[in-house]
């Protein structure tokens, strides 16, 4: 963490220090505009407001299915209480969401498998071979998560959370890492280029640009044994900058935008409705409240 950082004090972590650089450079600052990306501002807004006029526990559910968490929770809490670690029963447990990626995986597995055979019937190509590695690379997580979780987590982290934060990984981060890698590796492009250009003469330059290949590889070989530091500085930004940071970045992001309840209270998200009626009454007073001070 970083400590005494912005107005508050206290300590806050990397990612939070980042956003706040980042805010201070843009959001209102910049001339005193707002600049918008995809409508993040309006969103943030709709959130805000969603937050101040519906519960709390009407709002802990799960994304496209919607279903509420006090409606799969209460068959996880059971297992971990009576110590059931047969898998069906696990898998009895999953919420709607977790049992749709499940079932989505096996149809786009089975789909493969058949694209697989027909090209091979009507072709003779590798496509059996192609899916084998398909199936390799679900096999090499899956053992992890056998080994790591089922083994002996089974009951510290439901089922359901495992699948859901698998998936998160699997179908999101790939997506924002290419994405945030792309605009990485245009930004130390274009440096390394203003760097080359300034410690290189006007006919390296030129070499490297020949069209004669022996030219071209002879100026790139020079230029790499003239410039050893510039080469190592530039693997290690493509290395830690480009590759580990922007997937870790994801990773980290796509963990925490996922909400379950096995790292919430108990008691908030299994209370009764006598508790949530008192809850949506007290909220409601306290927006009125708000709104005639305003």
């Amino acid at each position: 963490g970083v400590d005494d950082w912005g107005e508050g004090g206290g300590t806050v972590d990397f990612c939070t220090v980042l956003w706040d650089m980042l805010g201070s450079c843009w959001c209102g600052s910049l001339l005193g505009c707002w600049c918008m990306c995809c409508g993040v501002c309006g969103i943030a807004q709709e959130a805000r407001e969603v937050k101040r006029l519906v519960p709390k526990r009407e709002r802990l559910i799960d994304f496209i299915t919607f279903e509420k968490f006090r409606d799969f929770y209460g068959a996880i809490i059971n297992l971990r209480e009576q110590s059931d670690g047969r898998f069906m029963m696990h898998y009895a447990a999953l919420s709607m969401l977790s049992k749709n990626l499940v079932k989505s995986l096996a149809v786009v597995t089975a789909v493969l498998f058949v694209v697989a055979l027909i090209k091979v019937a009507s072709d003779g190509g590798s496509s059996l071979a192609a899916f084998c590695i398909y199936l390799l690379t679900f096999l090499q997580a899956f053992l992890v998560l056998f080994l790591v979780h089922w083994k002996w987590n089974r009951f510290d982290l439901s089922l359901d959370a495992v699948v859901k934060y698998f998936a998160s990984g699997f179908l999101f981060a790939p997506g924002f890492a290419m994405v945030l890698e792309l605009i990485e590796q245009f930004v130390l492009g274009v440096v390394g280029l203003i760097v080359a250009a300034l410690t290189t003469n006007a006919q390296d330059i030129e070499n490297m640009n020949s069209e004669d290949d022996e030219i071209k590889k002879k100026a790139v070989e020079g230029f790499m044994e003239g410039h050893n530091f510039l080469i190592v500085v530039g693997l290690f930004c493509f290395s830690y900058l480009v590759a580990g940071f922007a997937e870790e970045l994801c990773k980290y992001y796509c963990y925490l935008m996922l909400q379950h309840p096995d790292f919430m209270n108990e008691v908030e998200v299994m209370q009764n409705d006598e508790n949530n009626q008192q809850e949506t009454i007290q909220e409601q007073d306290i927006a009125n409240n708000t709104s005639h001070e305003r």
